[in-house]
């Protein structure tokens, strides 16, 4: 099995506009499923380095606010403004370790075709696995 990764993230306060924790280097998000949904800040560079390390489908725990329970999820989506290229927001996925999951897992195709005058044509970039 592969590394454990953990972020330590802020539970975000609604009254606080999202300029403020943006200017001082959060990421907005939030967590859905098993229960209600949370608001979040994410420390933009940590975040940034967990998703450079990560897959698109790949479990990473969070730590909300140094509580002692780490909570498992899964991406759902990332958010960018493709004028600046930055992270907006990020959806997560709380999931349960002990239920199956089904993620969507992206692959590509290496290597080069031995038949002569022919061509690969691929269909999908991904593949749905339960797991």
């Amino acid at each position: 099995m592969g590394e454990k990764h953990l972020l330590h993230v802020k539970a975000r306060d609604l009254k606080i506009k999202s300029k403020k924790y943006r200017a001082d280097g959060f990421i907005l998000g939030n967590i859905s499923g098993h229960g209600s949904s949370q608001a979040l800040a994410l420390p933009l560079k940590e975040t940034r380095s967990l998703l450079n390390q990560i897959g698109e489908s790949s479990v990473f725990y969070l730590l909300v606010d140094d509580n002692k329970k780490e909570v498992p999820v899964l991406l759902q989506e990332v958010q960018t403004d493709p004028l600046k290229n930055q992270i907006v927001h990020i959806a997560m996925k709380r999931v349960s370790l002990k239920e199956k999951v089904t993620a969507a897992v992206a692959f590509s195709v290496i290597g080069e075709l031995t038949v002569n005058d022919a061509f690969t044509i691929l269909a999908h970039q991904d593949v749905e696995v339960e797991a």
